[in-house]
């Protein structure tokens, strides 16, 4: 599996990082900027699990554009104040912030269980 992770804040990026290498195996890149997803996109073509922390969901919606998010890929936006119903793709899912490790775990199941799901 792979992982695509954008978290501008190093203290919470190491903390999702040690999540995601304490609960699942696989390489995980990290994104220095939204634009970068895209490009990264470009270069891996496997499916991936996207986490993306955000301020708000209308700094995903205003990006989204520019993201270039593969069809399967699974995303999991990390945001203060996340919609009770996610309006988005199915093989979205939105973890509240502050978040915690069983949280982004959960979210991260659910969007690979969302892959399969759409692969079969």
């Amino acid at each position: 599996m792979r992982f695509l992770v954008y978290e501008k804040d190093p203290l919470v990026r190491d903390d999702i990082l040690e999540t995601l290498k304490d609960a699942f195996s696989g390489v995980v890149h990290l994104i220095e900027d939204l634009r970068d997803l895209g490009r990264c996109n470009e270069r891996y073509r496997t499916p991936a699990v996207v986490i993306l922390s955000v301020s708000d969901q209308n700094t995903f919606e205003k990006n989204a554009h520019a993201l270039l998010l593969p069809a399967r890929a699974g995303v999991v936006i990390i945001c203060d104040d996340p919609p009770i119903e996610a309006e988005a793709r199915a093989t979205t899912h939105f973890v509240p912030r502050p978040f915690s490790t069983c949280a982004l775990v959960s979210a991260v199941k659910n969007a690979l269980s969302s892959q399969l799901t759409d692969l079969s």
